[in-house]
């Protein structure tokens, strides 16, 4: 069996990678030989305590990530893959208004998270969770998404159960999620 598995991973291997996605080539190709279910990849951040203007140019991490994320949805399309991939772009934390220096400082809440979900799942085009006028996570209702003074700011484990919930997946945590 991990001979058969080894073996189509081989024949999915181009001859050259991608310049600056090998990474995101490699986990498609795991992805697609069924070696592996998921894949974590990094682009660097958008921690800058100072002159957030160096971000936005052609090099800055916006750019990056959008580059990475276009590539790894065409790539999956290529490979065929596409209505199996489920992406999660994450950040574990806020940021405050400009600071002194041009830059934004690291905030206690606020961390936000964006979720691609396949074509055609119809789950697409909305926002969930909210920030206030000087960043800070609000409250919502986590039935409809408003915003509630009595309810909870979105965090790690909301995502992960929303995640869970479109897999099917049944929590065997005591407790549940």
């Amino acid at each position: 069996e991990a001979r058969v598995r080894l073996e189509a991973v081989a024949a999915l291997i181009p001859a050259t990678f991608t310049n600056g996605f090998a990474d995101v080539e490699v986990a498609m190709i795991a992805m697609q030989a069924g070696i592996t279910a998921s894949a974590q990849l990094s682009r660097g951040g958008f921690d800058v305590h100072g002159d957030v203007e160096d971000m936005n140019g052609p090099n800055g991490a916006l750019v990056r990530l959008t580059s990475t994320l276009t590539f790894m949805m065409d790539e999956a399309q290529r490979r065929g893959i596409q209505d199996r991939l489920l992406v999660v772009v994450s950040a574990e934390f806020g940021r405050t208004n400009l600071n002194g220096a041009g830059g934004k400082d690291h905030y206690n809440g606020g961390g936000s998270y964006m979720i691609i979900l396949p074509p055609g799942t119809g789950l697409g085009d909305r926002v969930v969770g909210m920030t206030g006028p000087r960043h800070e996570q609000r409250t919502i209702n986590v039935t409809t998404g408003a915003p509630d003074p009595n309810g909870v700011n979105i965090n790690p484990k909301h995502v992960h159960k929303a995640i869970h919930d479109y897999l099917g997946f049944q929590s065997t945590a005591p407790g549940g999620m």
